[in-house]
C-alpha cells in the first residue's frame, strides 16, 4: 500500500456528493413503439423494454449534486494490480468516491457542471488505463 492515504474528512461531517443521473432513451428494437409484430402478423410487446418503448441507461445521463448528506464512516480498498487506494465515503443513504465528495455545495455544483460541460463520465477506476 502507499505509505499514507489522507482521509480530508470526519464523522458527522456534512459532504455534497456529485453522481450520474440515468438517462432515458427511446427504445432502439421497437423504436419507442411499445408492440413488436411477428411474422405472423400478430403484435407483441417488446421483448427488450418490456412494452414500455423506453430503455433505461443507468449512470448515463447528466451529473448532478446531492441534498448533502452526513458522513457515517469510511473504506478504504488497494488495488494490488495498479498500487492504487480508493477510499469511499460512506453516507445515510450511499457511498461516494472521494473524488466525488466536496465540503460546499458551490464546489460540488461547480464540479458537477464542469464534468457536464466536458463530457465527462463515470468510469470504473479499477480499470487499467490502456
Amino acid at each position: 500500500m502507499s505509505k499514507e492515504t489522507v482521509i480530508p474528512w470526519g464523522i458527522g461531517e456534512k459532504v455534497f456528493g456529485i453522481r450520474t443521473e440515468d438517462a432515458v432513451q427511446k427504445c432502439p428494437f421497437c423504436g419507442g413503439k411499445k408492440k413488436v409484430r411477428g411474422q405472423d402478423g400478430t403484435e407483441e410487446d417488446c421483448p427488450r423494454c418490456w412494452g414500455e418503448g423506453e430503455e433505461l441507461l443507468f449512470g448515463e445521463g447528466d451529473w448532478v449534486v446531492n441534498k448533502g448528506e452526513y458522513i457515517d464512516g469510511f473504506s478504504l480498498s488497494h488495488n494490488i494490480r495498479t498500487g492504487e487506494d480508493r477510499l469511499t465515503i460512506l453516507t445515510e443513504t450511499r457511498s461516494f468516491s472521494s473524488d466525488d465528495c466536496f465540503r460546499s455545495r458551490a464546489e460540488a455544483l461547480a464540479e458537477a457542471k464542469r464534468r457536464n460541460d466536458e463530457g465527462i463520465r463515470p468510469k470504473n477506476r479499477w480499470d487499467d488505463e490502456e
